[in-house]
């Protein structure tokens, strides 16, 4: 609640703030965010503007019939996915349903998305999470190219996307048996690497998302892996601190 110039301001879980006279004790206007965008603070100042903050992480400034989110975060659980674009935006991803992109040169969010809407549980494992949202939901990596955006979720399933409309899925990659905790397109952009902690790692063809192969050397689950700068290696090191390097596409 906010108290200024004769009027109260509440937000509540209906997603509602609403304005009210408080001296007619009559509520002269509503800001409807929407169900489940709950109203956390509120703040305004003598024309009537309005900050509102929100449980999701959104900071939305009202003044009038004018919107604008002037912060946009993550909010449920732990932000897991890390990628950065060919022109310099950052891409994260987290236990909340959410793929946010960012221009860190003017320090706002630009495009929001879904994770998906598939409702499907881990088959093994998955790693812990603290979130309401279903495994599939809940993302553990991203990678992008100047093509396409890829999306793991805790169930270990590969959303493909193209960056140019991201809402829209072109792909999915259901070959590991357990959650995804890193990915990496090739330099040259004819593969994708997906790094599993069923101690594998899958290496897709970008011309149409067939399964070129599985480098499978390792012992443990896979923590991190990159590519060399001509697309013919995979360096990797995985939970048993074994540090390998596979060749492409043979995966030897």
């Amino acid at each position: 609640m906010r108290f200024a110039a004769g009027k109260m301001f509440s937000g509540g879980k209906d997603g509602k703030v609403n304005v009210i006279d408080y001296h007619n004790r009559t509520v002269e206007r509503t800001v409807d965010f929407g169900r489940g965008n709950i109203i956390r603070s509120i703040d305004c100042n003598d024309s009537g503007a309005l900050l509102v903050g929100q449980r999701n992480g959104t900071i939305t400034c009202v003044n009038g019939e004018d919107r604008s989110d002037i912060m946009v975060s993550h909010s449920d659980g732990e932000v897991w996915g890390l990628a950065i674009t060919p022109d310099g935006k950052v891409i994260t991803s987290a236990d909340d349903n959410k793929v946010l992109c960012y221009k860190p040169d003017e320090r706002k969010n630009v495009r929001k998305v879904k994770v998906t809407d598939r409702k499907s549980k881990a088959r093994k494992g998955g790693a812990s999470t603290m979130s309401k949202y279903p495994d599939s939901q809940c993302s553990r990596a991203v990678a992008v190219n100047d093509t396409y955006l890829a999306v793991s979720g805790n169930d270990g399933a590969v959303s493909i996307r193209l960056v140019a409309s991201p809402d829209d899925e072109v792909g999915l990659l259901q070959d590991a048996k357990e959650w995804n905790e890193v990915m990496a397109f090739s330099p040259d952009n004819q593969y994708l690497a997906v790094g599993s902690h069923d101690n594998n790692i899958y290496v897709y063809s970008t011309a149409d998302w067939s399964l070129v192969g599985k480098c499978s050397a390792h012992n443990s689950y896979i923590m991190a892996l990159d590519w060399c700068a001509q697309s013919k290696y995979i360096r990797s090191n995985c939970g048993a601190y074994e540090l390998l390097f596979h060749t492409v596409p043979d995966c030897a």
